[in-house]
């Protein structure tokens, strides 16, 4: 589910807007920090893995591992307006891999998903209806 409605969209999209002004890509590979203290969570932390998480206030304050990463990162693009790794671009399609014990740039890391939804093309809406929903 999250290839139909996240990562095929932001696919083409990167594709679609890299043609007309700079854009760079990214994908979180870390651990989603504190499932396992959370009773309710620990079950799922395995299916968790690899989601968008960390520790967020070291996102926001810096810090240390991964959070400091991205911290960093969206400091630079911020401040600078380049987060520190290669454009995005249909050639290459660059993209920079946080993970523990460090970010890395990959060459293509959608392509995968890419080809397995080539072609394909769907409207975009909710997976269910409600009736009382209007």
């Amino acid at each position: 589910m999250s290839d139909e409605r996240y990562v095929v969209r932001t696919g083409r999209l990167t594709d679609a807007q890299s043609a007309h002004a700079p854009v760079w890509r990214s994908r979180y590979d870390g651990p989603y920090t504190g499932a396992s203290e959370d009773p309710a969570l620990a079950p799922s932390e395995k299916l968790l893995d690899g989601a968008h998480g960390a520790d967020g206030r070291g996102v926001w304050q810096g810090g240390e591992g991964l959070s400091g990463q991205l911290h960093d990162a969206w400091g630079a693009f911020v401040t600078t307006g380049d987060p520190g790794w290669a454009r995005y671009t249909t050639d290459g399609r660059e993209a920079m891999i946080f993970a523990s014990p460090g970010g890395y740039p990959a060459s293509d890391p959608f392509a995968d998903v890419r080809e397995a939804w080539a072609g394909l093309d769907w409207q975009p809406g909710p997976w269910w209806s409600f009736e009382s929903a209007r």
